[in-house]
């Protein structure tokens, strides 16, 4: 049960972790489309992507322990 409650935990962290992301990513977006993109939004752009495929990765692994 224990093992189980820590699985829902993580779970719902990395769900509230990944829509924060996702959001952010759409405020990006935004912005580029409405002004020209910047070496710090592209930088950001790309540091979020990287953590989303991170977290998604790593999600994957704790799933099928």
């Amino acid at each position: 049960l224990l093992i189980q409650f820590f699985l829902i935990l993580i779970h719902t962290v990395t769900t509230m972790s990944i829509n924060n992301i996702y959001k952010e990513l759409q405020l990006i977006d935004e912005f580029h489309s409405d002004f020209h993109p910047t070496v710090e939004s592209e930088s950001r752009k790309t540091e979020l992507i990287e953590i989303l495929e991170n977290t998604i990765y790593e999600n994957k692994i704790l799933i099928q322990v």
